[in-house]
């Protein structure tokens, strides 16, 4: 097959061609002239039938599947089966399936009935695992879980109440199940059950456990009222031996045995009335689970290397070197109990000094104060010497360890601290021995986060458009791509970046003689000294897009992290190991006919598809011990459901049989097309058809957009009245529905999509089916500032506009500070999602060009403007320009003020109002409808009010569904996220 794209006809400016439709039959594009069975579209109670595919899982042995469906209205239930039978059984409410390790049994939590109010937490999980307080009140209640166990042999089903959690052991013998703890308490009862006994032991006051690898031994964290008794115990649950391996009156936790040993570590604590905070001793066990463990204990407070200022702090969880010789933990500077103030002095000001040094400015802090109170700097405590190690004295320097964890990098960015700000992150990368501390530098003002090779030996990373490689052993350093000709950083991006990002690395090979690395569409494999680079995969033959897959449940994890904290930060993948005597499995996308599915590949043999359908098909999964593989298809017109096959996947059979209802309605079909814009760009757009589509009629259309969404092709889109701007709720209202993807020009990002959006609505009127004069606009954030420019610019196109939370003013944007993360706007406009490339200053006339607030006076669209008083992401005085410019030159504005609300309506009644004024705006001035009473008139802060109060009387209020209230200005911007 050839590329898509030039398999094409030459198009002209504002041609299109269809490339292919959906239907439940599997047909063509073109609608049918024939005449179809009577139906209807949906209502929206029937929204509430609409079910969602959940997780899934297989047993080991590939004989059982089970998996969740959810609904709109809230509940669902739990399905599993043997897959040699047709037949589902079925728990209401039932989720988070886990099958024992020995096939044996399916344990199951159970959650409220959310018809009947409050809803309670998932609960369980496989492997090993810890429990956590939660603070609820002691004593049965109706927001309780419940686990259900079945006995897969018999059928019998055992079920318990009151489990806030559960972890199963790896042998699959036992299962640990926790209850709730009362408020203010950390321990809760812990029951382990013998699952093919029946019996139970109960042990009180647990707050933290955790089973070892080869599930034989439970530790567990005692935490008792009064703290007498508390200590560290461990249970073998084969000969019932209860050990008590360290007690005391301190708090415990932090339990974590490395992986396939016996060997414990935790953290203890130690109080000290001269500081405020907590310190801790790390207790380390070496046979933890036998009858003479070998306890060795780190005092920091004795450790004169480390000093009296310092302190092992709980923010960070320990970790451990894969060999067992090193546990990471997090320290930190202590804080020093002060004296009483004195009385009777002046109150000091509460006065915010912002400072032009500041690397991170007042407000900034003030956001993260508590990230910054929970930071640490990651240190390695070398077992057995008792040597502590710091690898950093920055808690805000990114430290990234290996796979094995025995190498680390640390990322140091304070030199590029102002290159940062606009947007332009760069770091100089050390490699540090972790046990001395000593730092070499490896790379400098590298514009993307390296990796390492599992053992740490390599250091890699993108950087002038090349993958390269830092031989750490040897001191050499090698292009890998250099002599390759293919591109492997991404050069379609159209984000005005300092520094083009790598497609990415998929793994190392065994022994670390090659590395797997990405272009855009293919998988090369690459000798470690840049030699006999070899491409695995032909995708770009047919513009598929190949990447890795890892079905091995029991990969490493990359540790780490921004100031101790979680795996990972700043990493960038590259960890895997792949033996290239097995085969491995990749995913299989096509970028323009989206098509998707999973290959087999085994190095030096061509890469075999296994499946590669018009479909969306993802969420590959494998039985640990068996060829049966599970994974989830679904179109725009067929909901998500879950299939099981063999190796070659061609076999698998459909296993869930979601939304069967919707036969009985009409739903729309969906088709993929071609479009080109005044610079050539081609680009591709999906068109919704109306649910109730005839033939020769003409229809309304609303156009949303953002970036590129065609990647979205195959997604089936639940209807519901709490998501707002819904594809399948407007195609159901008789609207088509266009998505174009958009290309954005840097320095003008406004009318770069304005010509798209223009070219992919003509392309659409070209095919007959849409009325002209009923075309309306929207989207949200970025998407917003889209449709409040386009509104303004292009008069004529639409003849109606939703911008919710929209850019209108890039000049006063410019200057704003995010609300949730504290950070500038001015990184993110120069080299982010607005894609203005330069400065203010450096190019006023591109700021006012591209803002929507300075052509007011040629808005000639109606524009209904949505916000919410504390959005967090685009500053709401944005939507109050513009309404206020708009009001002043007598303009059709009218602005929509969600009180309490942040980037989106996140509140039901907030959520079903703007559902509700959106399908009435676009009802009005697309359809004709009589425009409801607040399009023409407005209304006042009285009629509101009256409307709550009235609302908040018993009777008023029995339906459950409290009216929003229209709030005043307030709140800033928050989230680095894409708007």
């Amino acid at each position: 097959m050839s590329r898509f794209i030039r398999a094409l006809p030459l198009l002209v400016v504002c041609a299109a061609a269809p490339m292919h439709g959906q239907s439940q039959q599997g047909g063509p594009a073109a609608p049918s002239s024939k005449a179809a069975p009577a139906r209807a579209p949906l209502t929206e109670a029937d929204y509430d039938r609409i079910e969602t595919l959940g997780a899934s899982a297989l047993s080991n042995d590939g004989r059982w599947v089970a998996y969740d469906v959810r609904r709109g209205s809230g509940g669902g239930e739990l399905h599993y089966r043997a897959l040699a039978s047709d037949a589902d059984k079925t728990v209401r409410n039932g989720t988070g399936a886990t099958f024992t390790a020995n096939n044996r049994f399916l344990i199951y939590t159970v959650t409220p009935d959310t018809s009947g109010g409050g809803r309670g937490g998932r609960g369980g999980g496989r492997g090993g695992g810890r429990g956590g307080a939660t603070g609820n009140e002691s004593g049965a209640g109706p927001n309780r879980n419940k686990v259900g166990i079945v006995d897969l042999r018999t059928g019998q089903t055992t079920t318990r109440d009151d489990v806030e959690s559960f972890v199963a052991n790896k042998t699959g013998s036992h299962v640990a199940l926790r209850g709730y703890a009362a408020a203010g308490r950390r321990g809760a009862d812990l029951v382990i059950r013998d699952l093919e006994q029946g019996t139970d032991v109960t042990f009180g006051n647990v707050a933290e456990y955790a089973w070892n690898d080869d599930g034989s031994t439970l530790a567990m964290t005692i935490d008792v009222d009064g703290k007498t008794g508390n200590g560290i115990q461990t249970l073998n649950v084969a000969t019932g031996t209860l050990r008590a391996l360290d007690a005391s009156d301190m708090d415990y936790s932090s339990l974590v045995w490395r992986s396939h040993s016996d060997d414990l570590v935790a953290l203890r604590a130690q109080l000290d009335s001269a500081f405020v905070d907590t310190a801790y001793a790390v207790l380390v066990w070496r046979g933890a689970s036998t009858a003479r463990p070998v306890k060795q204990t780190y005092d920091a407070t004795t450790d004169a290397t480390l000093g009296a200022a310092l302190r092992v702090a709980s923010y960070r969880r320990p970790q451990w070197s894969e060999d067992g010789s090193i546990v990471y933990v997090g320290v930190t500077p202590r804080e020093p109990r002060r004296a009483a103030d004195r009385r009777g002095g002046p109150q000091p000001a509460r006065v915010q000094v912002w400072h032009w040094k500041d690397l991170r400015q007042f407000h900034q802090q003030q956001v993260q104060a508590r990230q910054d109170r929970e930071r640490t700097q990651l240190a390695a405590l070398h077992v057995g010497s008792q040597k502590l190690v710091r690898l950093t004295t920055d808690a805000d320097e990114t430290i990234v360890l290996s796979g094995n964890r025995l190498a680390a990098l640390a990322l140091d960015e304070d030199p590029y601290a102002r290159e940062i700000i606009s947007g332009r992150q760069y770091r100089d990368v050390y490699r540090v021995d972790v046990t001395t501390g000593r730092r070499d530098k490896v790379v400098t003002k590298l514009g993307t986060n390296p990796s390492m090779s599992p053992t740490g030996r390599f250091v890699i990373y993108a950087q002038g458009g090349h993958w390269w490689a830092q031989d750490t052993k040897q001191g050499t350093k090698t292009n890998l791509t250099g002599k390759i000709k293919s591109t492997f950083v991404d050069m379609e991006d159209d984000h005005p970046v300092h520094e083009r990002r790598g497609y990415g690395v998929a793994g190392w090979t065994t022994g670390e003689k090659s590395v797997l690395l990405y272009d855009r569409f293919d998988v090369w494999q690459v000798d470690a000294d840049g030699s006999n680079a070899v491409r695995l995969t032909r995708g770009k033959e047919d513009s598929t897009v190949y990447r890795y897959v890892s079905l091995d449940d029991d990969a490493p994890v990359v540790g780490g992290g921004r100031g101790g904290g979680g795996g990972g930060f700043g990493g960038g993948g590259g960890a895997a190991t792949i033996d290239p005597d097995k085969p491995v499995t990749l995913s299989a996308t096509g970028e323009f006919s989206k098509k998707s599915g999973y290959a087999r590949l085994t190095l030096g043999q061509p890469a075999q598809r296994l499946l590669f359908v018009d479909k969306g098909i993802s969420r590959l999964d494998k039985a640990k011990d068996a060829e049966v593989y599970a994974y989830v298809a679904q179109t725009y017109e067929e909901s998500p459901n879950l299939f099981v096959g063999g190796t070659g996947l061609g076999d698998a059979k459909q296993i869930s049989r979601t939304n069967e209802f919707l036969k009985d309605y009409t739903w729309g079909k969906q088709s993929l097309m071609n479009y080109t814009n005044k610079r050539g760009d081609k680009l591709q757009m999906m068109l919704t058809y109306p649910a109730d589509y005839q033939p020769g009629k003409q229809y309304p259309m609303v156009v949303y957009y953002y970036e590129k969404l065609s990647q979205g092709f195959h997604q089936f889109v639940v209807p519901t009245t709490r998501a707002t701007y819904n594809t399948s709720v407007f195609s159901q209202h008789g609207y088509f529905v266009l998505r174009p993807d958009i290309l954005f020009q840097a320095r003008n990002p406004g009318y770069s999509g304005l010509d798209c959006v223009t070219a992919a609505v003509k392309a659409a009127l070209a095919t007959g089916m849409i009325d002209p004069k009923r075309v309306g606009n929207m989207g949200h954030s970025w998407g917003g500032y889209q449709s409040a420019f386009y509104a303004v610019h292009n008069p004529g196109l639409f003849a109606a506009t939703i911008a919710g939370a929209p850019l209108t003013n890039l000049i006063s944007m410019y200057g704003y500070t995010s609300g949730n993360t504290g950070s500038p706007e001015t990184g993110h406009f120069e080299t982010g999602q607005e894609r203005m490339q330069v400065s203010l200053w450096e190019d006023p006339q591109s700021y006012i060009r591209n803002s929507t607030v300075f052509a007011v006076d040629s808005l000639r669209t109606p524009l209904l403007l949505e916000e919410g008083d504390i959005d967090g992401n685009v500053n709401h005085f944005q939507s109050e320009e513009l309404y206020n410019f708009g009001r002043r030159l007598g303009k059709n504005v009218v602005y929509l003020v969600y009180e309490d609300e942040n980037h989106g309506v996140a509140r039901p009644e907030s959520q079903m109002d703007y559902h509700t004024r959106q399908l009435e705006w676009f009802g009005h001035y697309l359809k004709g409808e009589t425009a409801a009473d607040w399009i023409t008139s407005g209304e006042t802060y009285a009629q509101r009010q009256k409307i709550l109060r009235d609302a908040t009387a018993p009777a008023a209020n029995a339906g459950g569904v409290t009216p929003v209230q229209a709030g005043a200005p307030g709140g800033g911007r928050g989230g680095r996220p894409p708007r």
